[in-house]
């Protein structure tokens, strides 16, 4: 007796110890690490449905994880201001929540399959897991949809001894993780074979499954649509055309629901541009999640997994349908149906299966022991770079790229979280020499400190210019953070690069870009001609020419050469071949809109005789370019009208939901008098695209008050997320001003006039 109270209590206290351990990882990173992308809209969409009663958050995007994150602020226990300096601290608490609760649901899935030394092994898995432990220290919708989901398996596998509450909670499950994020869909396709498997034994066993599978579906309907407050349920929807099954059942499904996930199976069928180990597709690649996964995987666990493969198809292991059906049903869907490739989040819903099925290791001690210590090694050596942990495998191959050091862009390495460790690193070298942050023309090698980020070399927008910091991966970095590489470029290293023919293009480059301002066309084509066989964005530049010469139908074929060449147009140059595309079609509401995103002084003709055309119009596309021209034109607050009108309509595109919350703020802003809300005005003309305005309005706030910390707080946020900031546009990523580190509050003096 004394022997089984000892063991339960040493269980307990190892149960105890790795909750602590995983906890306080992630409560270190959510105030070390600085503000991720996507964390403002998710936060701040959560709190204003809370606040308002209306969801805002993007056709492409349901509300419950937004919610969650929101939630503290929604309901008045923080103050959050949209899109501030800091990051979300409450939300991100909020995610650290739901990572305990996953790894507690693999714990007492796996104890209640395996015993409970097999469950001490799962839980330890999964609490050493980098990527588990990486998207529980971020306010985003990740973790919502890889923990809510989850439960429905075991509430299945339960349900199956213990009666009906346990089908109906597993349909909540269902309901809440599709209301979290639309990829859960990949969790509803596994439940149809789950609950009728094995075969039904006779009429009475199909019966009772059958029964069990609409308690499942109408629970599930009911979380799901109790999320939308039931708007627009068992009412007609009409503009539903990308896929067939969402067609049939968007009738009873809630309005904003069935457009998001018509437009999640619009994504998933168009795909985007995608970068993979110094590779770039526009339709994705048929390996990119297998790759990711065999790349992001601690090996102690890779290897496990492995081994369980190979035991399952010789015979020696046998796992039940529930552990080893949802994680590969998982990578086949996604795989073959999915083009739209953005990390390995959109397959983390598969990793708590894959931690439970490993609790089988638990019965051979040796093995247990070595994958414990290989992870043990992999989460202390990639703390606290989490985020973008690689394994030797996606390291390995990534040196033998010719791209750089970085297996992929986005998420999986760069999202923004890495910038304070860069900022500190900054802040504290001594040093006369120049310091460059994403130095712009790219092309153009620099001499002192160069930092960069994954997300600026990698990134779709950077498609055509793939090349532009070519010139710095012949060089070994300093010292790299994350997502950030930095680089000390010294005259030896600056002498050999500057002759390489890629400062060549840079040159002819800023001539082209000189020649374009000054809308001489014939010497852009010219020229444009002359660069075509260096480097295939001069077709691009000569596709734009064709357009602004109201030559659409050139144009289109100019892009389309660039296609066969080079792959798809993206960023600015996609926009442009959309124009050319919209114009053609006589699109012309489209068309407006596009001609107002593009470049302004040169489009100024055409907007004006579209504008023409669509007087009397007050469409989806002619509110939003007009929104867009308000906000060029310098006028936030009548912008925002328009914005009312589209939220009236109840058609806000997702293009500009992230405008329309920046812009409320800064309305909000000017209604009060403080410093506060000076700081956060400047820093939302810049969220709406008022780049000149908002930066000139703090550099003044600066000027006045060159010492106060919440104005340079401000500035460090500016300058590191690439929303100007510290950075001036005629200096091309050299830093001007003093600013501080925001955790140590040290000082960086400026560059004197003569070292710029």
């Amino acid at each position: 007796m004394k022997e089984e109270h000892f063991i339960d209590n040493w269980h307990r206290s190892i149960v105890l110890a790795l909750l602590v351990l995983f906890a306080g990882q992630v409560i270190w990173l959510i105030h070390s690490q600085s503000l991720a992308y996507d964390e403002p809209a998710h936060t701040m969409s959560g709190a204003l449905y809370i606040k308002m009663g209306y969801f805002q958050g993007g056709w492409d995007t349901p509300p419950l994880g937004q919610l969650i994150v929101g939630f503290p602020y929604g309901i008045g226990l923080c103050h959050y201001d949209p899109v501030t300096a800091q990051p979300p601290y409450a939300g991100r608490y909020m995610s650290l929540a739901l990572g305990l609760l996953l790894i507690m649901g693999i714990y007492l899935f796996s104890s209640y399959l395996f015993g409970p030394r097999a469950a001490l092994f799962s839980l330890a898995m999964s609490s050493l897991s980098p990527n588990i432990i990486a998207y529980s220290s971020v306010s985003t919708t990740d973790m919502s949809v890889s923990t809510l989901p989850f439960f429905a398996v075991p509430c299945i596998v339960w349900g199956q001894k213990r009666g009906w509450l346990a089908f109906f909670l597993a349909g909540v499950s269902l309901g809440f993780g599709l209301a979290a994020k639309y990829s859960a869909l990949l969790a509803c396709a596994v439940v149809p074979w789950l609950v009728f498997f094995p075969r039904p034994q006779g009429w009475k066993d199909l019966r009772q499954r059958l029964l069990q599978f609409l308690l499942i579906t109408i629970a599930a309907w009911l979380a799901f649509s109790a999320t939308f407050l039931f708007e627009g349920c068992f009412t007609t929807k009409t503009d539903i055309k990308n896929s067939a099954i969402v067609s049939f059942v968007a009738p009873i499904l809630p309005t904003h629901a069935a457009k998001g996930l018509d437009n999640q199976f619009g994504f998933a069928k168009g795909g985007r541009v995608t970068y993979l180990l110094g590779h770039w597709s526009s339709e994705g690649f048929s390996y990119y999640y297998p790759a990711i996964i065999a790349m992001k995987t601690p090996l102690g666990t890779l290897l496990l997994l492995l081994i369980l493969v190979y035991w399952a198809v010789t015979g020696k292991e046998r796992l039940i349908p529930a552990l080893w059906y949802p994680p590969l049903a998982y990578l086949f869907i996604i795989t073959i149906f999915n083009k739209e490739q953005t990390g390995l989040r959109h397959i983390l819903i598969a990793y708590p299966f894959v931690f439970v099925a490993l609790g089988v290791f638990a019965k051979n001690k040796r093995v247990a022991i070595f994958a414990l210590l290989v992870n043990t090694a992999v989460c202390l050596a990639s703390f606290p770079f989490h985020l973008s942990y690689v394994n030797f495998i996606g390291s390995g191959l990534a040196q033998l790229s010719e791209s750089g050091p970085f297996i992929s862009a986005g998420p999986d390495v760069d999202w923004g979280q890495d910038e304070n460790y860069v900022l500190e690193y900054l802040s504290n070298l001594k040093t006369n020499e120049d310091i460059w942050v994403n130095p712009r023309p790219r092309h153009v090698p620099r001499l002192g400190y160069v930092a960069t980020n994954a997300e600026t070399m990698y990134r779709p927008s950077r498609f055509l210019e793939q090349g532009g910091y070519d010139w710095l991966t012949p060089l070994k970095p300093k010292v790299r953070f994350g997502g950030w590489l930095i680089y000390h470029v010294k005259a030896a290293d600056y002498v050999q690069l500057a002759s390489k023919e890629v400062a060549r293009w840079s040159y002819q480059e800023l001539l082209l870009r000189l020649l374009y301002w000054q809308k001489r066309w014939s010497e852009v084509k010219l020229l444009t001609g002359k660069l075509e066989k260096l480097h295939p964005q001069a077709i691009a530049w000569r596709a734009r020419i064709e357009l602004l010469m109201g030559r659409a139908e050139d144009s289109l074929k100019s892009f389309n050469e660039l296609e066969k060449i080079k792959g798809p147009t993206v960023g600015m140059a996609a926009s442009w071949h959309e124009l050319a595309k919209a114009l053609q079609e006589e699109r012309w509401a489209r068309s407006l809109r596009l001609a107002y995103m593009l470049d302004q002084d040169f489009t100024q003709e055409l907007r004006k005789e579209l504008a023409k055309k669509l007087e009397q119009s007050e469409s989806e596309d002619v509110l939003v370019a007009r929104t867009m021209a308000a906000l060029e034109d310098g006028q936030p607050a009548e912008a925002y009208q328009y914005i009312l009108e589209l939220e009236k309509m109840k058609a806000l595109p997702p293009s500009i939901a992230g405008l329309a919350l920046s812009c409320r703020a800064y309305v909000e802003m000017g209604k009060r008098n403080s410093l506060e809300a000076e700081v956060n005005a400047g820093y939302h003309l810049i969220q709406i695209g008022m780049g000149d305005k908002g930066f000139e309005h703090t550099v003044r706030l600066h000027r006045k008050d060159p010492h106060n910390f919440e104005i340079i707080r401000v500035m460090n946020i500016f300058h590191l997320s690439r929303k100007v900031g510290l950075l001036s546009y005629d200096t091309g990523g050299k830093l001007l001003f003093d600013y501080a580190s925001p955790k140590s509050g040290q000082w960086i003096k400026a560059r004197s006039s003569s070292s710029r």
